[in-house]
């Protein structure tokens, strides 16, 4: 963990400094031309304050409102080996029980990572991203809004208005999804009904029934979007010059055998979708409710703080209990460890607090528990009822204080 003195200079801490400095340099950032990143609950939002300073989006390369930079300087292994970007795990990335770690993080997935987490196509699980620090700043739905509000149309893959060029395999795929499978490099032209239309969506057969990992990237004019088959999406940008269509070149990294077809096949297309981007005031800005969230747990938690000899523990070992760490030392409060039954258990220890599996709670005996999840906070709250009504324990929970 941190030196504690060291931590105790940390920004975090300074909220109302924050609050103060933050929407200034991202106006000089904007004004000189420089992009910058600040963590999305430190920005005013006011519709009424003269100095809120609205997050941006760019519309077209990146809709994602925020940034992530985990896989920069962060990994995540599981007992069986494997390795993930995040807590949140989704794909593994590698195996530790068939590779070193060092070829693992310099290797293709890693790569790719890093290549896409910051441009319209991230990995899946980013997509969906739950936490505050990640692309979607906390808004789990922010990807699925964004799709349903702006579509327009769909085309579907055998439509004759469709023109293929170059090597491909039309052939029905078996999977549920019935796409159609393409060979290593091919080309298309597909027709623009819309003229509202800014985005198109290639959906392909996530983990087609090949099973196999393979990466590509699509080519329009000098525009190149990089994805893999471990998504189901690729979103690329209309050039505004379309004039009706939109001509682009699909190159895959690899390609495979499969049972049933002659010739070795590369990706599996399900359809296309176009879309407009329209990015409103409500999903620019961090949720409402995640500003809520962090305002009244905050605030609990130095309630908390106003008790002499409070024993707390930390029901969840994320970057929010990280958070609720620093807050919690900062009211006075002894905090005993981390439950988290995600299996951040089996780390050693988060910012020099232990982290334990919640089976440990009667050995513990804590006066107070402070739950970080938003999303999990019932389901967390429920299952530690039994302490509860036994020993009569403080639990500060989104939305509910006792």
């Amino acid at each position: 963990g941190r030196n504690d003195e060291i931590a105790k200079e940390d920004p975090v801490n300074f909220p109302e400094l924050l609050q103060k400095f933050f929407p200034k340099a991202v106006q000089k950032a904007e004004k000189y031309g420089i992009e910058a990143y600040f963590p999305s609950f430190f920005l005013k939002t006011d519709e009424n304050d003269e100095e809120s300073t609205p997050l941006k989006v760019k519309s077209l390369d990146n809709i994602f409102p925020g940034k992530c930079y985990m896989p920069w300087k962060d990994t995540y292994f599981k007992v069986d080996g494997n390795v993930y970007l995040c807590c949140l795990f989704g794909e593994p990335l590698g195996d530790m029980n068939n590779n070193d770690f060092d070829d693992i993080w310099n290797g293709d997935k890693y790569s790719h990572v890093r290549k896409t987490i910051l441009t319209n196509n991230p990995p899946k699980v980013c997509k969906y991203c739950m936490l505050s620090n990640g692309i979607t700043m906390g808004n789990s739905n922010f990807f699925t809004t964004f799709l349903a509000k702006n579509f327009l149309n769909e085309v579907q893959c055998d439509d004759k208005k469709v023109h293929y060029q170059g090597s491909q395999t039309f052939s029905i795929c078996n999977d549920a999804k019935k796409g159609y499978w393409m060979g290593k490099n091919f080309q298309m032209e597909i027709p623009v009904e819309n003229s509202e239309s800014r985005l198109l969506c290639i959906h392909i057969s996530d983990k087609d029934s090949t099973g196999l990992y393979n990466e590509g990237v699509v080519i329009i004019g000098k525009d190149e979007t990089p994805f893999s088959t471990t998504d189901e999406h690729i979103l690329v940008k209309i050039p505004k010059n379309h004039e009706g269509s939109v001509n682009l070149k699909i190159r895959m990294r690899y390609d495979f055998s499969v049972e049933g077809i002659e010739e070795k096949v590369a990706l599996n297309i399900c359809k296309y979708s176009f879309y407009q981007c329209v990015v409103d005031e409500e999903q620019k800005r961090p949720p409402q409710e995640l500003n809520t969230f962090m305002t009244e747990m905050s605030e609990g938690i130095r309630e908390l703080g106003k008790q002499d000899g409070m024993r707390v523990v930390i029901y969840g070992a994320n970057t929010v209990g990280e958070d609720f760490l620093k807050i919690a030392r900062e009211a006075g409060l002894d905090v005993v460890c981390f439950f988290d039954s995600w299996g951040h258990y089996e780390k050693n220890h988060v910012s020099g607090v232990p982290v334990l599996n919640p089976d440990r709670i009667d050995d513990i005996k804590p006066d107070a528990i402070i739950i970080s999840s938003k999303h999990h906070a019932k389901a967390i709250r429920e299952s530690i009822q039994p302490y509860y009504d036994k020993n009569n324990t403080r639990i500060l929970c989104y939305g509910q204080y006792r």
